[in-house]
């Protein structure tokens, strides 16, 4: 609730960018005029008309970035890494990108960031076996690099402040079910076993988890902080303390090992360390559907942002689409009045008599409006045996 409290107003603002930039919504209304001026110019007899003059510019962005081919580069630094243990592990890293689409991931990711201003990609271990066959089949897992399809449903650390999300302590992800898809991958839950879901909303701490056709399921990403003491020995091996405690209850020793003198290593300095975990849970809003903890030390969705500024304390995001919409607007407004103004020119009058067009009436009705490779008259003839002209224009 914090972190969708904190980005409300960023969120609303991307939302408008968003639908602005795809210039007809699902029914084929145009976004970039408001709902009053479309009602207006259609009761006035105006055209409305979108010139999509916009969409041209984030595209050329994204487009770059495709040809730039975005990957993980993965660099030797420090604690003994050399150049072929990075190769190595680059190559991994490639083949798990290449199986997961990853670039389908990072596009989308930055096409949000671009436009609306913020996206996402995320990291997450599949089972690799549906149907295993062996204990090894049974235990195999692998790593995917998946699409964010809607950014506005990951709720990061408000209080974060790296660009990468490395700092997050919490991450929410939230999923809109439908109930005979939740039925069947949770059917052993007790809202699966309940039939009047429109019922039990109002029980809940936020009631439009459920509805009578639907649930929200979300992930939880947290993380849990414990200040232990590390023991620097004499044989250059830092050690836990908690683990040599622990030695010392299950063993009655600290199991520590003997150096080349034969003599028992010694404590040369120590000092308090901050040992981060992370976790994650599953849940309808009303039970855990599953728990388990998270390897390694980062929760693994990666925001990308587009600009961004601090404004007296106030985080600001925006794409290109935020300040580009009035230009657009007045582009629209411009197009309009002039298809407007070019249609109240008076036409030149044609002058003929009833008899010149009896029989032709249905033509010249639309001899404004169409353009015909000849007009048919009827040649008259007045009394005095003159042959009348044909129509003229005035």
């Amino acid at each position: 609730a914090i972190d969708e409290e904190a980005e409300r107003a960023t969120r609303k603002l991307s939302l408008e960018d968003l639908e602005f930039e795809a210039a007809f919504d699902e029914n084929g209304v145009s976004t970039q005029w408001s709902q009053d001026d479309l009602d207006q110019y259609e009761e006035d007899g105006v055209p409305a008309l979108t010139v999509d003059h916009l969409s041209q510019f984030p595209k050329q962005v994204s487009n770059e970035l495709r040809q730039m081919r975005m990957g993980i580069q993965v660099k030797p630094v420090g604690r003994g890494a050399d150049q072929a243990t990075a190769e190595a592990i680059q190559g991994i890293i490639q083949s798990i990108e290449q199986n997961s689409h990853a670039s389908v991931a990072y596009e989308t990711g930055a096409d949000f960031a671009i436009k609306g201003g913020f996206g996402f990609w995320r990291v997450l271990t599949k089972y690799t076996y549906d149907d295993p066959k062996t204990e090894q089949e049974f235990n195999a897992q692998h790593i995917e690099i998946e699409t964010v399809e809607n950014p506005f449903t990951v709720f990061g650390d408000a209080l974060g402040k790296k660009p990468d999300g490395s700092d997050w302590e919490h991450c929410l992800i939230v999923e809109n079910m439908a109930r005979k898809i939740y039925e069947r991958n949770h059917k052993d839950t007790e809202l699966a076993g309940i039939s009047d879901w429109a019922g039990i909303s109002a029980t809940l701490p936020v009631a439009t988890w459920i509805s009578s056709e639907a649930v929200q399921v979300a992930e939880y990403f947290y993380s849990k902080h414990k200040n232990e003491k590390a023991v620097l020995f004499s044989d250059g091996i830092v050690r836990r303390r908690s683990l040599l405690d622990s030695n010392i209850k299950k063993y009655g020793n600290p199991g520590l090992p003997v150096d080349k003198s034969g003599n028992t290593v010694i404590s040369i300095g120590e000092r308090m360390v901050d040992v981060r975990t992370l976790h994650w849970i599953k849940t309808n809003g009303k039970e855990i559907l599953d728990r388990r903890d998270w390897p390694g030390i980062y929760i693994p969705v990666i925001p990308v942002y587009g600009a961004q500024y601090n404004l007296n304390g106030k985080r600001i995001r925006y794409g290109m689409i935020r300040n580009a919409k009035d230009p657009q607007r007045g582009l629209n407004y411009m197009f309009s009045r002039a298809v407007e103004a070019i249609g109240l020119i008076p036409k030149s009058d044609l002058f003929a008599t009833p008899e010149q067009i009896a029989g032709h009436e249905n033509i010249w009705k639309l001899i404004n409006r169409k353009s015909y490779s000849f007009t048919p008259y009827n040649a008259v003839v007045t009394k005095e045996g003159n042959l009348l002209p044909p129509p003229i224009r005035q």
